[in-house]
């Protein structure tokens, strides 16, 4: 079974970026994400630490790229 994440021509996450280089993407997610992460400790979008906190932390880290972050 393929992997509903990933575009059906290439083994690259479905990002909203439209980037199906893998090395690319990849670079894409250090810069996006180091930048995010640098102002983590100002946000208020994550109020407690349990398993919808933890959706809250992926989706404000990756909702950039990824339409999925933070979803069950």
């Amino acid at each position: 079974m393929r992997d509903p994440y990933l575009y059906s021509d290439v083994c690259v996450l479905e990002n909203r970026l439209g980037i199906k280089d893998a090395k690319i993407l990849e670079q894409a997610e250090v810069d996006i994400t180091s930048m995010l992460l640098l102002g983590f400790d100002k946000t208020d979008s994550v109020c407690t630490f349990d398993f919808s906190g933890l959706l809250a932390v992926h989706r404000y880290i990756f909702g950039d790229i990824y339409e999925w972050a933070g979803i069950v």
